[in-house]
């Protein structure tokens, strides 16, 4: 559009001064020829269309450069959600290897007898300290209902509100509490059930 601008502009005062208006002096030169004149055109044109090359190719690279420093915070961004994923996962880590050296530690204390119980009240694991409490083997324990160790009158006390922590109602239960040895004596000791 600039060419034909220029072209238009040129023709017409050179037409102009040509005709004869005196008070035109588009050219220095007494008279233009059309070769001269196309040949200015042209050369006009490829001036105007090299600039305007230019100016597209800087406008394709500011572009190209603007969707790179975007694209490029986007992988920045990812990066430290990668790097605040990873550290929220060593310290998820870290929390489970506390607990886990905790539940080491509590599981084999020589002063607290532990065990786990399903939800159907059978005895899935225990320490070693309940064992030596009731003078059972590890094997002798597992799998069976937790009723057979207890006192049948404290088993009456406590079921309703062991019924009430299976249904989520409680979490904890404290009392103190009768267990029956293997050779059928009777030891008291403090029940904590938490669920």
């Amino acid at each position: 559009p600039l060419a034909l601008v220029v072209v238009i502009h040129h023709a017409t005062f050179g037409y102009l001064q040509y005709i004869g208006y005196d008070q035109i002096y588009f050219t220095q030169l007494p008279w233009m020829t059309l070769e001269t004149f196309i040949i200015h055109g042209f050369l006009a044109t490829l001036i105007f269309a090299l600039c305007g090359l230019w100016a597209y190719n800087f406008k394709k690279f500011n572009e190209s450069h603007i969707t790179q420093s975007y694209e490029i915070g986007q992988l920045q961004e990812a990066d430290k959600q990668k790097e605040a994923i990873i550290s929220e996962r060593k310290l998820a880590e870290e929390a489970i290897m506390r607990s886990e050296q905790r539940y080491r530690l509590v599981s084999e204390s020589p002063f607290l007898a532990i065990n786990w119980v399903s939800p159907e009240s059978k005895i899935i694991n225990t320490n070693d300290t309940f064992c030596k409490m009731l003078g059972y083997t590890r094997d002798e324990i597992l799998h069976r209902h937790f009723a057979d160790f207890s006192h049948p009158e404290d088993l009456q006390r406590d079921m309703p509100f062991i019924e009430k922590m299976k249904r989520g109602e409680i979490q904890n239960y404290q009392t103190e509490k009768r267990f029956i040895t293997k050779y059928n004596q009777i030891i008291w000791a403090k029940l904590n059930l938490s669920s």
